[in-house]
């Protein structure tokens, strides 16, 4: 089964990597914490379609960012 890690970024939160066993979870588990942070600051969620999503603020503003490695 492959595996897969994603690192995090966020404004105020700092940095980590976290490992997958699939990338579908991987993918699945970025969908939903993006949903949930743009859900509580009003943003949206960007999906740059390379392994990379990111959630904006109102203004524009990256708030936290996801890369699939």
């Amino acid at each position: 089964m492959a595996r897969a890690r994603v690192s995090f970024s966020a404004s105020g939160y700092g940095s980590e990597t976290r490992s997958f066993r699939s990338k579908d979870a991987a993918v699945d588990s970025i969908k939903r914490d993006a949903a949930e942070i743009a859900d509580a600051h009003g943003g949206e969620v960007v999906d740059y379609g390379n392994g990379e999503w990111v959630v904006n603020s109102p203004s524009g503003e990256e708030i936290a960012r996801w890369e699939l490695m």
